[in-house]
This record gives structure tokens, C-alpha cells and sequence, in this order.
């Protein structure tokens, strides 16, 4: 598939390649804007209010994300865990390096917990794990790159599930601790 792709970007010629890429990002962040609006609308219409959103919110964190990620355990096998194990080391450098940059900054605004240990886990545990997913299928089917691979999504969304198992064994482990030793 490598090959192909190699070729394929070749023919195209290395600029088309970069303003297909463009125009992708732009209609998959576009359907993200869309789904934000469609919130904001909720939220100023009274459908949600703080206390709904901290529902959903915990919700989402403690069930779907979890089933979710279970869900793409059959993307797994020995030879793909293989070749995705860096998924693993990316995941624990980005929520240490995220932390580190929150602490940084709350040590120079000089704040006093919880603030600082608000910032530091916010700056740490982003939302990467709802992201991806809504990104994933939109540049899968619109890029020509990935669009003719038939392994394309479910590679995508083997390697966000990988990413967001790495990501809740660590928010559910130190994250929430750090926070309650605030």
C-alpha cells in the first residue's frame, strides 16, 4: 500500500497532493464546527444546561469512552499491536509533555490550586479522545490517499482506540488523583 501511495502522490505531483490534503481538513473541521454550533444552539435554547452538560460529560468519560474503546479491540491483532506499540509511547509523551507545559504555565501565572491543578490536567488530558474519531472518517472517504485503502478507517480507528486506552489508564489513574489531592 506504501508503494501505491508513493505513486499515486508522485502522479499527482507533491502540491496537489498538499491542497487535497487542505481542502480535507477544512470539510472534516467544518463538520466539527457544524457538530460545536449544533451544542452552542442546545446550550443557548436551555436543551442543556451545566448540570446536564457535567452528566453527559461524566458519562461519556467513565461509559462510552471505555465501550468505545473496547469496541475496536477486533481491529487488534498481534502483528497490528506490533506496528502500532509507538501509538502507546505518543500518547504517554503527549499527556506528560501537556502537563508539564499546564504546570509551566500556572507556576508563571502564580496559581494557587485548584486552579493550578485544573490547569494542569486540562493542559494534559485535552479532548483527544472524542477529536479523532469525528476527523478519522471524514479524511478517510475524502482523501485520495486513504480513500481507495479498504483497511484505511478501521486502521485509523484501531489506532485512536490504542491511543484512547493509553489516554484513560492515565486520566483514570494519576489524572483524577492528582485532581483530588487538590
Amino acid at each position: 500500500h506504501a508503494r501505491t501511495h508513493t505513486i499515486r502522490a508522485a502522479e499527482m505531483g507533491a502540491p496537489s497532493l498538499f491542497l487535497e490534503a487542505l481542502e480535507v481538513a477544512a470539510v472534516s473541521l467544518g463538520e466539527v464546527a457544524v457538530i460545536c454550533a449544533i451544542g452552542c444552539a442546545a446550550m443557548a435554547y436551555g436543551h442543556l444546561d451545566g448540570y446536564t452538560l457535567r452528566r453527559v460529560s461524566r458519562f461519556m468519560l467513565r461509559l462510552l469512552y471505555p465501550c468505545l474503546m473496547l469496541s475496536l479491540f477486533r481491529s487488534f491483532d498481534a502483528d497490528r499491536l506490533a506496528r502500532w506499540s509507538p501509538v502507546l509511547l505518543v500518547a504517554v509523551l503527549h499527556v506528560v509533555g501537556g502537563a508539564a507545559l499546564g504546570w509551566l504555565a500556572a507556576s508563571a501565572m502564580r496559581l494557587r490550586a485548584p486552579h493550578r491543578q485544573l490547569t494542569v490536567v486540562s493542559s494534559a488530558f485535552g479532548n483527544c479522545a472524542a477529536l479523532p474519531f469525528v476527523l478519522a472518517v471524514p479524511v478517510v472517504r475524502n482523501w485520495s490517499v486513504t480513500r481507495d485503502d479498504p483497511d484505511a478507517l478501521e486502521t485509523a480507528q484501531g489506532v485512536i482506540g490504542l491511543y484512547l486506552g493509553a489516554w484513560c489508564l492515565l486520566f483514570f489513574g494519576f489524572g483524577q488523583r492528582y485532581l483530588q489531592g487538590a
